[in-house]
């Protein structure tokens, strides 16, 4: 197997329809990548009715807005939602067969001690060509305050995920990848110099 190349995009879509060209916001470089992931923030408004969908209109147009962008050699690999948070795993249809084991678990981490879910994380668990892979998709805690509570939100994350079958944790995958709207800030630097660093 030769190396997999792996695109990553996080979005807080404040509970907007995809009704704008989201070309900006994926790759120029288009059907290069083997595996797209997506966490969404924010997909439905938090509000109560929303709380306990599965999966949400809104979603279903987002999923569908970039199955049109991927085009017909991706297929949707896993979708899941949690209140406002979801992720979304495409890849090319040659790596199908080499997938096995998926699995996923949500964790809550907001109001009320984690009762309701407009923050927490959802993990999906899977091998592929043999190796284990995590993907974490979160939405933490805001305020430029709230650090601690942020760091809390990871660990709760972290230690609270628990895959069944085979039994394993976030940090038992050979790789973890984690994404989203993580409400960290960079202030000592001004931005260019930060974009320079990471691009």
């Amino acid at each position: 197997m030769n190396l997999l190349r792996l695109y990553f995009g996080t979005w807080n879509v404040n509970a907007h329809l995809p009704d704008h060209p989201i070309t900006e916001w994926m790759c120029p470089d288009l059907g290069n990548y083997d595996i797209y992931t997506f966490s969404l923030q924010e997909v439905v408004a938090l509000k109560a009715k929303a709380m306990f969908l599965k999966t949400s209109p809104k979603l279903i147009a987002w999923e569908s807005k970039i199955q049109d962008h991927l085009g017909s050699r991706y297929i949707k690999l896993f979708s899941r939602q949690m209140f406002g948070l979801a992720i979304v795993i495409f890849a090319k249809e040659e790596h199908v067969r080499h997938l096995q084991n998926v699995q996923f678990a949500t964790v809550s981490c907001g109001l009320m001690g984690g009762v309701v879910a407009n923050k927490g994380g959802i993990s999906v668990s899977m091998e592929l060509y043999q190796r284990t892979i995590c993907f974490v998709a979160t939405h933490m805690t805001s305020g430029r305050s709230k650090n601690d509570r942020r760091a809390n939100d990871y660990h709760t994350i972290v230690h609270s995920t628990q895959f069944k079958s085979p039994k394993m944790k976030i940090l038992d995958h050979a790789v973890v990848f984690w994404l989203g709207d993580l409400k960290s800030r960079i202030e000592e630097l001004p931005g260019p110099d930060v974009q320079g660093m990471v691009a």
